[in-house]
């Protein structure tokens, strides 16, 4: 039985090529200017305002020009460092269900969740608690 096609970005990072479900995308735009903050966790570049929302910026490469705003969890996170290769439906490596084919190349799935849990357990996320 042949799996779905996957919808959302293609990235090229320092790792290889990435995948991020279009679930997950919210936006993509020019990188605003961030805001650093002190004590922030390494990766964590800043925050900035987008849509209307505040949220942390996190590097996953050196790149420094476009922005991936994700949704996890309800909580909006902003994604630099990665040169969006393409964006559409790609088909599933057959040898590995959570990775794509693209081009004859493997693209791993980029893990949001262990970014997101790298925010939420630095000392510097305890103190943002209402």
């Amino acid at each position: 039985m042949d799996q779905p096609k996957r919808g959302g970005l293609l990235l090229r990072t320092e790792a290889g090529l990435r995948f991020l479900p279009a679930s997950l995308v919210t936006s993509v735009a020019q990188l605003p200017p961030i805001l650093r903050v002190a004590g922030a966790p390494e990766g964590v570049l800043g925050i900035v305002h987008e849509n209307g929302e505040i949220m942390p910026v996190v590097a996953i490469g050196p790149e420094r020009t476009v922005l991936m705003v994700c949704s996890y969890l309800g909580e909006p996170i902003g994604l630099v460092g990665a040169e969006i290769v393409c964006a559409g439906l790609f088909d599933p490596d057959p040898t590995a269900p959570e990775a794509l084919m693209y081009q004859g190349e493997i693209a791993r799935p980029l893990d949001l969740s262990a970014i997101y849990t790298r925010l939420q357990t630095s000392t510097w996320a305890s103190g943002w608690t209402s």
